[in-house]
């Protein structure tokens, strides 16, 4: 899915919708993750995204 996000975000760089989408996909990503450090980049992803979603 993350992948597909990026792909989206290349053609249309600021969609809310899709930065949204993506931060729910890092959030997710984070929450199955076991190691904590490796979490923690995931969940620091996913903040980047809501809050670039936020500012569109």
């Amino acid at each position: 899915a993350v992948s597909k996000l990026d792909k989206a975000l290349e053609v249309q760089p600021r969609k809310h919708d899709t930065l949204w989408c993506l931060g729910n996909a890092h959030t997710s990503h984070a929450f199955l993750t076991p190691e904590h450090d490796v979490a923690k980049v995931y969940f620091k992803k996913a903040a980047e995204c809501f809050q670039q979603a936020v500012e569109e």
